[in-house]
């Protein structure tokens, strides 16, 4: 009876900590911060985190009204969007390599311009979208919606604080794991993550049409 009642918010947490998968984004993000310095390099990780999960958490709480009631999309559509989008991003990470993105290297700049510039790559794209996309939004959305404001909000700042300990011990992380180890965490996640999206899909077109879960119970 305890399972079943965590069993949604577990679920939840696991969605949004696989979605934003920061094990397979750590060595991309640090790719963009191959001319700062260690401190640096984990001041820009933990901000990047910290903006990330802030962001997904605004607009997991406030996505549903904007949705419904400024651009009058129903969560049937939203559903399916978002299981599609899943899908088609677990797809793309298993089957290919990420681009690096590329930066402009700041190692000649002065002190307070270069600062600026590390927080401002750190917003972007280091948090959005490298780490917080449209999947990662509209899954939150969703969460908020099927579980309720206050399980939705526990789950997204539970799986908030996992993504910020992720990155704030990520050159430990990306040491211990190695990049083949990373890249096996990541798959695995995508795969997981491929299901829920398909998931979604179901869900959503049964909103649309409410006779096929009548149909696929029989």
């Amino acid at each position: 009876m305890l399972w079943h009642e965590f069993q949604p918010f577990v679920e939840s947490v696991v969605t949004l900590f696989a979605i934003i998968n920061p094990i397979y984004a750590l060595p991309i993000l640090g790719s963009l911060t191959t001319d700062a310095s260690p401190s640096e390099q984990r001041m820009m990780f933990r901000l990047a985190a910290i903006v990330a999960c802030i962001t997904m958490i605004v607009i997991g709480v406030i996505g549903e009204f904007l949705l419904l009631n400024v651009f009058h999309i129903g969560l049937g559509s939203l559903m399916v969007a978002c299981g599609v989008l899943l899908a088609f991003v677990c797809i793309k990470n298993l089957v290919m390599d990420n681009p690096e993105p590329p930066h402009q290297s700041i190692e000649k700049i002065q002190p307070d311009q270069r600062h600026r510039q590390l927080v401002s790559r750190a917003v972007s794209p280091m948090a959005c979208p490298v780490l917080v996309g449209p999947g990662s939004i509209v899954t939150a959305i969703l969460i908020v919606n099927r579980n309720g404001f206050w399980m939705g909000l526990a789950a997204m700042a539970t799986a908030a604080i996992l993504v910020v300990i992720v990155m704030h011990w990520g050159h430990v992380i990306t040491r211990l794991l190695g990049r083949i180890g990373s890249i096996i965490v990541s798959r695995v996640l995508m795969i997981f993550l491929a299901a829920i999206g398909m998931e979604f899909i179901y869900r959503g077109l049964i909103k649309w049409w409410p006779m096929l879960e009548c149909t696929t119970k029989n």
